[in-house]
């Protein structure tokens, strides 16, 4: 590239042309020798501080991607865009882009001086200084380009121009958008600007990763799935804001494919819109509105294809496709923390307020970029104060929504403990009763054993006395008859004689004096 740069200004050195409005003639200190009236040169010394230089910089629009200027301003193919003074936004194109800058004859600046671009996602990024000899000067950054060859290790991409450079051509190539602002800073500036940017990142991500540390180890406390889910949330947009900052290419995946490097930021902020998304449907208790479930799972289900084939999509298409989801949830989950705090869920005001703060430092970058707003320290970092802000916030509602819900399970702990004595005291009673009962059924089977045993005793002792008194009855009529027989006068006697011998005979039998066993069988003895 440098070498046809220097064949062109031989060229320069032999004749002079005119390209459209752009003249370039031999033996003058600038190539292009538009007015200073129409240039706006830029005013240099060593006291200047950071030098917005939007207004100060002429682009061209190259819709054919010429090789280098001199086939640009040859073939006339190209549309100069006036930014009105505005920083520089082309949005999504596949042209490049050309800008011009030329240094006042006035500046008095003794040592070289940074040029640093505002938006870290361009792609190619190639700087040509002439110094006014005839001599060409190229640097080049992007994240399409090895971190090696940078002229700076910055994550804004960043060039050390020499203090001799009179005038600049800068050359863009990007699939994201042309945000082409940058700034021109003496060294110390520049320095103070790399080592102030260094400590706000550090700021920002050890803030973030201190969130993200605490509250997974919350979640190891609490084993509560909230805490996943806002872990998850957390984690995401940490490695999207990396992606946009372009802290990811510097120092996380340099080496990975560009296809990776254009699409990582699509996928982070699609990850972080759907871990979003369901945070906001648990803590917000989406589950105790039917409809408003329903109407959240079919948006869910609707957003979710996008991640399949982002990566295979257009860059400008996919932009557009993940900037209207991000409109839609984020818009969603404001809508609906209103909804569910109009409706009593305390914790929905809470969120609501954590969740302006991201909304507000999204609509200042959105703003910022349209060039609506100025760019100054607040609205250049509203985005990623805003995170900071939400994200303590919502650890802090996200303990206020556990704490209630310990509370609530305390709650019913003590009911379901009061609920427990009573079934205790219940099941106690009933287990004296069932003793009681156990006792008096024992007692009764006892009873009924003894019954039968007693039956069965008195049914064998009535059966021998049965025929004892049936046998006692024949040997007595025996006995009659035995009797008559054995003293034969008594048959002389009358009926009512014999009836008063026999009646005699029967009370003979009677004893009046008892005798125990053993007196008996003495006397039987005897």
């Amino acid at each position: 590239m440098v070498t046809k740069y220097i064949s062109f200004l031989l060229i320069l050195g032999l004749c002079t042309e005119v390209y459209a409005d752009w003249t370039i003639q031999k033996n003058e200190k600038y190539i292009f020798q538009k007015t200073n009236d129409e240039i706006r040169p830029i005013l240099l010394n060593d006291n200047l501080e950071d030098i917005v230089i939007d207004s100060n910089v002429i682009f061209l629009e190259d819709k054919n991607h010429h090789e280098d200027i001199l086939s640009l301003l040859n073939s006339k193919d190209y549309i100069e865009r006036d930014t009105a003074g505005k920083s520089p936004n082309f949005g999504y194109s596949e042209s490049k882009y050309w800008g011009y800058f030329r240094i006042s004859e006035e500046s008095s600046i003794s040592k070289d001086f940074y040029l640093t671009f505002n938006y870290p996602l361009l792609d190619f990024i190639y700087v040509h200084c002439y110094n006014g000899i005839n001599s060409v000067v190229q640097f080049q950054a992007g994240d399409h380009i090895p971190l090696e060859r940078w002229n700076q290790k910055f994550r804004k991409p960043s060039f050390k121009i020499p203090k001799e450079t009179k005038e600049c051509w800068i050359e863009v190539i990007s699939d994201t958008t042309y945000q082409v602002s940058f700034e021109i800073n003496t060294e110390n500036n520049f320095n103070e600007l790399r080592s102030r940017d260094i400590l706000i990142q550090s700021l920002y991500y050890g803030g973030l990763i201190t969130i993200l540390t605490y509250n997974f180890f919350l979640f190891i406390s609490t084993r509560s799935f909230l805490y996943i889910l806002y872990c998850l949330f957390l984690l995401s947009f940490a490695l999207f804001q990396l992606s946009i900052s372009g802290i990811g290419f510097m120092y996380i995946w340099p080496e990975t494919v560009f296809r990776w490097i254009d699409r990582a930021l699509h996928i982070f902020l699609y990850i972080t819109g759907i871990s979003s998304y369901l945070f906001s449907f648990s803590i917000l208790e989406v589950k105790s509105k039917p409809r408003v479930w329903k109407v959240s799972i079919i948006i869910l289900c609707a957003i979710s294809p996008y991640i399949f084939f982002v990566y295979f999509i257009s860059i400008k298409f996919a932009s557009i496709w993940i900037i209207s989801l991000g409109v839609i949830w984020t818009t969603y989950i404001a809508g609906l923390s209103i909804y569910m705090s109009l409706y009593g869920i305390k914790v929905a005001k809470y969120f609501l307020f954590a969740w302006s703060f991201i909304l507000f430092g999204s609509l200042i970058n959105s703003l910022l970029t349209l060039n609506i707003i100025p760019r100054n320290f607040f609205t250049v970092n509203a985005h990623q104060i805003g995170s900071v802000l939400e994200f303590t916030l919502l650890s802090i509602v996200l303990g206020y929504k556990v704490n209630l819900k310990q509370k609530e399970i305390s709650e019913n702990l003590r009911l379901s403990n009061q609920e427990l004595e009573l079934t205790k005291e219940r099941a106690t009673r009933a287990y004296l009763e069932l003793e009681a009962s156990q006792k008096q059924l024992v007692q009764s089977d006892k009873m009924i054993t003894l019954g039968t045993m007693l039956a069965g005793v008195a049914h064998e002792i009535n059966t021998p006395l049965g025929a004892i008194k049936a046998n006692s009855e024949n040997i007595l009529e025996s006995l009659r008859g035995l009797i008559l027989k054995l003293n034969p006068s008594l048959n002389h006697l009358t009926l009512d004689e014999l009836q008063t011998s026999l009646k005699i005979l029967e009370l003979s039998k009677e004893s009046t004096t008892p005798f125990s066993s053993r007196e008996a069988r003495a006397l039987r003895k005897k």
